[in-house]
């Protein structure tokens, strides 16, 4: 069964009300397992520790655009772009490995953490 992501980019008007300004683009989220997993910590197998922006609610004071009921099945999450733009996009999203493949990172010369390589694990 897949699952799709929707979503709305909101701006804080200077009156302080959220107002949705664009919906996501169509397809830009929909059914991929492993960015649900990374973002919002939801089915996949990459087995996210943390994922960015898990499942947080609703905020108190979201816009009209903003379903105000949760949908059985469904849950609901927010980034700021203040987290958005924090994010290390290269970074790992787990310790683990992803199914049979696991990233081989390694310091470089200036000792900051980079990745190297794919290896496929043996499997049993």
């Amino acid at each position: 069964m897949g699952s799709d992501i929707d979503g709305v980019i909101e701006i804080r008007r200077a009156s302080g009300r959220w107002e949705a300004v664009a919906g996501l683009p169509g397809g830009a989220l929909v059914r991929d397992r492993r960015l649900r997993e990374c973002l919002f910590g939801h089915g996949g197998a990459l087995q996210v520790d943390r994922p960015l922006f898990g499942a947080r609610g609703i905020p108190e004071d979201a816009s009209d655009a903003v379903p105000e009921e949760d949908e059985p099945n469904h849950g609901h999450a927010y980034a700021t772009w203040a987290e958005v733009a924090a994010v290390d996009w290269d970074a790992p999203v787990c310790d683990g490995p992803a199914a049979n493949h696991v990233g081989e990172w390694r310091p470089g010369p200036d000792g900051r953490l980079g990745f190297r390589a794919v290896r496929t694990l043996p499997t049993r």
